[in-house]
């Protein structure tokens, strides 16, 4: 079995949209609404792909990838509705691979995931 993306969204359509994306390219795939609940999924699986909302309910996704970069380097890719640019920077700064601005195409999408797995470890 390929090893899983892990989505950590807490737009419940968004991710909806995103899993089936996913699942017609034949990826498998996790999803977590929440950091807290990313952070055991990703602990109890390998991912190769962790797609990270800035802004989510309790840790910020922000937090999340610090905590994931202090025992990870699996790719990470962060997105964020905000126009800030501190946002992006930020999450650069603490080892994001790719940073998208929602809302974005398919197309954008599809070419982040696959420069970050590109960039990632074959597991």
């Amino acid at each position: 079995m390929p090893a899983r993306i892990l989505i950590v969204e807490d737009e419940s359509d968004l991710a909806r949209v995103m899993a089936a994306w996913l699942a017609k390219r034949g990826r498998a795939f996790h999803h977590a609404p929440d950091a807290e609940t990313a952070f055991r999924k990703f602990r109890r699986e390998t991912h190769a792909l962790v797609i990270i909302d800035v802004v989510l309910p309790g840790m910020s996704g922000l937090e999340l990838l610090r905590i994931i970069r202090s025992e990870s380097q699996v790719p990470v890719l962060m997105m964020s509705g905000s126009t800030s640019p501190a946002h992006r920077q930020q999450a650069m700064k603490l080892g994001a691979h790719a940073f998208l601005r929602k809302p974005f195409t398919p197309a954008a999408l599809e070419l982040a995931v696959r420069k970050a797995l590109a960039f990632g470890v074959s597991v």
